[in-house]
């Protein structure tokens, strides 16, 4: 099996996610060098998984040593993670920007609905210190594609931000801000905003350390008395995933077509846990065909009896990274 024909496998609704993940696992483990003397090391050579359960996760931490690809091919664009200067900072080798995109729109569509339903803005200051930014090239699609097709970035313009809800709720337009979570709460400290049902805030995460850590609820409870009326989520995505999952209820995440999430014991990650059982989030990504689909994380959560996931913040001594301040 090639990687287009994965491609449009992984969109095929008459597959199920286990059938389409296995179909991944073998392409990867016989394209992916690196992933390859993995599995090798943890189980043994050819191992064969017969359900996503036995699949060997790929730990996160690689992708700042090595460069992840399942073929050979080149790099369209590379993302990479935040962090300060004197930290290493994960790369993740993108195929084809399109593909990325095309993912992104898919699952919010699925979730939301069409881009061309909303105006989209955008309050996130310390992404723009790094132009390698994933969620910021998936913000400029969904803008470019928007209702608009206009490019909305607030930086460090809080009246302009203001001044933006206000003239598209007097428009009647269906808003989305995405906002890192401190500049969010700083934000509605200074601003706000009443009946405006229409917008939908989208925290990030992302805390400064000079902020107290408070829980995801907390978070939006303090977001829903500045944005009155408004629905508020959070997107949980990463460097390494091409996919993104949403919470709309402050606590659980919904999985979608091409996420997934299994929860496993923290000191032994071939051990999965049972539902309500907090323990390391190990993802299975299907749009992360050209690189690694199966990844354990350095993020803690668990699984609810819904099939829906809450996270739950960093593992301990975990690299300060992206949601690390949001507990």
């Amino acid at each position: 099996m090639t990687s287009l024909s994965l491609h449009n496998t992984i969109s095929n609704s008459d597959l199920s996610f286990e059938d389409k993940a296995l179909l991944v696992y073998r392409y990867q483990y016989q394209n992916n060098p690196s992933y390859r003397q993995f599995v090798d090391l943890v189980r043994y050579n050819d191992f064969e998984p017969h359900h996503v359960e036995e699949i060997p996760f790929f730990p996160i931490s690689l992708f700042k040593e090595v460069s992840i690809k399942s073929g050979a091919w080149d790099s369209e664009l590379t993302f990479t993670s935040s962090g300060t200067t004197q930290m290493t900072r994960s790369q993740h080798h993108v195929k084809d920007g399109q593909w990325y995109l095309k993912n992104a729109e898919h699952i919010w569509q699925k979730r939301f609905g069409p881009l061309s339903d909303y105006v989209f803005l955008s309050l996130l200051p310390n992404y723009h210190d790094n132009p390698s930014s994933s969620l910021l090239y998936m913000i400029r699609h969904f803008m470019l594609n928007s209702q608009i097709g206009e490019e909305h970035y607030f930086v460090n313009d809080e009246q302009g931000l203001h001044d933006a809800i206000e003239r598209y709720k007097l428009k009647a337009k269906r808003i989305v801000l995405f906002g890192v979570s401190f500049a969010l709460l700083d934000y509605v400290e200074r601003y706000q905003h009443s009946d405006v049902s229409q917008l939908k805030v989208v925290e990030t995460g992302g805390m400064k350390k000079n902020r107290q850590e408070i829980t995801r609820q907390a978070l939006h409870s303090a977001l829903a008395e500045g944005f009155e009326g408004a629905t508020i989520a959070s997107e949980y995505g990463m460097t390494e995933c091409l996919s993104q999952i949403y919470c709309t209820d402050g606590a659980n995440f919904n999985l979608n077509d091409r996420m997934r999430i299994l929860i496993s014991d923290p000191t032994d990650p071939g051990t999965l846990l049972p539902i309500n059982r907090r323990g390391k989030i190990n993802i299975i990504d299907l749009a992360n065909i050209d690189t690694i689909s199966f990844i354990a994380t350095d993020d803690l959560g668990l699984a609810n009896t819904d099939g829906d996931v809450e996270i739950l913040g960093r593992l301990d001594a975990s690299d300060l990274r992206g949601c690390n301040y949001l507990i």
